[in-house]
């Protein structure tokens, strides 16, 4: 689709794939782009959280220098073909918005940049003499990947004018010429499967005596752990979420579960050696965790009663800052997690 105007930060010299994208010369001038310019692709993009699109601009002037941003949608009233009116920045200027917190710049031209950028060259830019992005045969290309959910535009303009940034009039249209490419809208990651734990009613025991948990709703590509926490320090509806005790550094306090009851076994065969109320230990790296892996989607633990006691198994994916399970200020997990009925060990 040919477009009008264009709203593009140049490149001065053509780079090899992977590297960094190159600035200098040739020097630019302000004579607008003869021709319309256009985009492809033109349509609507929907991106992952981490997913990519790239986008080609043609019909550039060689000699001209030209500068590409990603606007938040909150600010631009694109039209579908190419123009838009943007939100003032208070200076006669395109406001962007926040647009870095939803999608970044990861390639210009074939250059791949250091950082997911906003904009390319930076806003520090000197629209005298800038260093912008220049075509390369003809064409100008650029790539967008998502941060997290929202929409963003991206807009390629001349980087010329009074200022490095788009130049718009009273109305909010640019003054200066510029390609509004397609709105990228950026999915939130689909929620995780809910951890089951099974049963999910009170069970119990004597000391000595064993009980299995099947813990389901799991990814195989991922690492779990699995502690006790004592029944002082968990509030549970019985629906298999809950809040807890604070540890004092934002995790969940399982208190000494160790008194009442371990886990001797996981995935029927595997011994835990020592018996221990966590799997993996506390010492676990969550960077780097050997955590327990599902099978089918699923984790099974023996518990043994120790003494008289109350315990309830909770489940929740090994990652985060800690290894342990992290919850916010009000007591709930902040990661995936689920938790089973309460094994209360009970002498006959």
């Amino acid at each position: 689709m040919t477009r009008p105007a264009l709203f593009l930060a140049a490149f001065a010299l053509a780079c090899g794939p992977g590297d960094p994208a190159p600035t200098g010369d040739p020097t630019p001038t302000d004579t607008p782009a003869p021709d319309p310019l256009s985009i492809s692709p033109d349509s609507p993009q929907t991106l992952g959280v981490g997913d990519q699109v790239s986008f080609d601009v043609t019909d550039v002037d060689p000699d001209q220098a030209y500068r590409v941003t990603l606007v938040h949608g909150d600010n631009i009233t694109w039209d579908g073909d190419g123009n838009a009116v943007f939100v003032d920045s208070g200076t006669g200027t395109a406001n962007a918005g926040p647009s870095d917190s939803y999608a970044g710049l990861f390639h210009v031209q074939y250059g791949t940049l250091p950082a997911l950028a906003k904009t390319f060259p930076a806003a520090t830019d000197d629209p005298a003499a800038p260093s912008a992005i220049f075509p390369i045969n003809g064409m100008v290309s650029f790539g967008v990947e998502g941060v997290a959910a929202g929409s963003v535009y991206p807009v390629i303009y001349h980087n010329g004018g009074e200022s490095t940034f788009l130049e718009i009039d009273e109305n909010g249209s640019a003054i200066e010429h510029y390609i509004v490419g397609p709105e990228i809208t950026i999915e939130a990651p689909p929620p995780p499967p809910p951890v089951t734990v099974e049963p999910s009613t009170p069970v119990t025991i004597a000391p000595g005596d064993t009980y299995d948990y099947t813990i389901t709703g799991l990814n195989d590509a991922y690492k779990y752990r699995i502690t006790l926490v004592v029944a002082a320090n968990i509030t549970t509806p019985g629906d298999g979420t809950g809040s807890f005790v604070d540890s004092g550094t934002g995790t969940a306090n399982a208190g000494n579960s160790q008194d009442y009851a371990l886990i001797t076994y996981y995935n029927t065969t595997y011994a835990v050696d020592p018996p221990a109320k966590t799997i993996p230990a506390a010492t676990d790296d969550p960077a780097n965790p050997t955590g327990i892996t599902p099978s089918g989607g699923e984790i099974t633990v023996t518990i043994e009663g120790v003494a008289d006691g109350t315990v309830y198994p909770v489940a929740y994916r090994n990652y985060g800052a800690s290894t342990f399970l992290e919850i916010d200020g009000s007591g709930y997990p902040t990661e995936s997690y689920g938790v089973g009925g309460s094994l209360t060990v009970a002498t006959p």
